[in-house]
């Protein structure tokens, strides 16, 4: 019996000890805060990442409440310092981020670039989809569906036990998501898409790779873009031609022009063009009437839009454009597969280099001709 009680003591020690070293860790993320490093980030505006001993903390940013605190996550290596999540703060571990659902196709070819592709077991849907090699594998069965934002097959999502869910943010919790938060399923929400900056939507590659350890290719890509985007801007810059430019079409009367801080305008001024309603100063989008954008437009020398040459059949003013007169209408529809994939919304959005390269192919024809249209093309022949 003596020995027997002494055993048990043992036992009773180590076990204190062990509770005592668990508690000691998990206590240790709430009292370390003394931030090791920050990650540098030059273009984007809406995540930080900093780096403490045990874990690292990733804070994206709501664009329409004065750059707010939307979401934090805090990652650690160490599974036995995962806590219970909290209003906006999730606890991730980068040891449990196999099984994977991807419902934001802008983000998938940064998958693609840090090799984590085999890690997206979902997508929202195969519409609309672009890269061969996931959907490759939802013919073959091997990744599923689980439908767009406000369709979202909660019962799916719950039993195929997602290890986290990559998905665009909005400005507040849909119910769908509010449902998966309650279940404990990690929701990591994205505004890559309202970053005014190409180089800032590209740089949130950074953002996907905190969460795997994958920040060093991360790095070297997004290095290796920004210095070939910049490169463009130098050589777009010794043209002494600098062609007047607008975009959008009429939709139920209503043209919609981008505004003067959008992610698009910044393109044409970085390719030396001239937009003609740089005047608005919008970061969105600027309705008018046709009647407005043909006194201001008519005359330009080029014309973008996000559509095929349909819309040319809607309205006979737009023969009264010289940019229709000149055939000098270009689309982003280049490559677009037969499920009406556009990878224009998907490759583009980290290429932002070769987007300014057509951009400099289209204004500027002589600069660069040993290449030629990736995203866009000529609408009229």
């Amino acid at each position: 019996m003596k020995y027997l009680a002494i055993l048990l003591i043992a036992l009773l020690l180590i076990s204190c000890s062990e509770n005592y070293k668990l508690k000691t860790k998990i206590l240790s993320i709430d009292s370390d805060t003394t931030v090791l490093a920050k990650m540098q980030i030059k273009y984007a505006k809406g995540f930080s990442v900093y780096y403490y001993k045990n874990y690292k903390k990733i804070t994206v940013y709501n664009p329409w409440k004065n750059d707010q605190i939307f979401y934090e996550y805090i990652i650690v290596s160490d599974t036995s310092l995962l806590k219970q999540n909290k209003e906006n703060k999730f606890y991730i571990s980068t040891k449990k981020l196999e099984n994977i659902a991807q419902l934001s196709s802008t983000q998938i070819n940064m998958f693609q670039e840090l090799g984590l592709l085999d890690r997206i077991k979902a997508v929202s849907t195969l519409s609309f989809l672009y890269n061969n090699t996931i959907i490759d594998k939802i013919n073959k069965e091997q990744i599923i569906e689980l439908g767009n934002d406000q369709n979202l097959n909660i019962e799916k999502c719950i039993t195929q036990n997602f290890d986290a869910i990559f998905t665009t943010g909005w400005d507040k919790l849909n119910e769908n998501y509010k449902k998966l938060i309650e279940q404990q399923i990690p929701v990591i929400f994205s505004f890559d898409w309202q970053e005014e900056s190409p180089l800032g939507r590209a740089e949130w590659i950074k953002f996907i790779s905190v969460f795997f350890n994958k920040e060093k290719i991360a790095e070297n890509y997004f290095n290796n873009i920004e210095k070939k985007y910049i490169e463009l801007q130098k050589i777009a810059k010794t043209s002494k031609n600098k062609p007047a430019v607008f975009n959008g079409y009429a939709i139920n009367g209503t043209w919609y022009v981008a505004g003067s801080e959008s992610y698009l305008v910044r393109l044409f001024n970085d390719a030396n063009a001239q937009y003609i309603f740089s005047y608005n100063n919008s970061k969105g989008s600027v309705p008018l009437s046709i009647e407005t954008v043909f006194a201001k437009a008519k005359n330009a020398d080029f014309w973008v839009v996000t559509a095929g040459n349909d819309f040319l059949l809607s309205d006979n003013r737009y023969n009264m454009f010289k940019a229709k007169t000149n055939k000098n209408i270009y689309s982003n529809n280049n490559r677009i597969n037969s499920f009406g994939g556009n990878d224009y919304w998907e490759s583009a959005v980290i290429h932002p280099e070769l987007q300014l390269q057509d951009f400099i192919n289209i204004f500027h024809k002589n600069l660069l001709s040993d290449t030629n249209l990736i995203y866009h093309k000529k609408i009229i022949k």
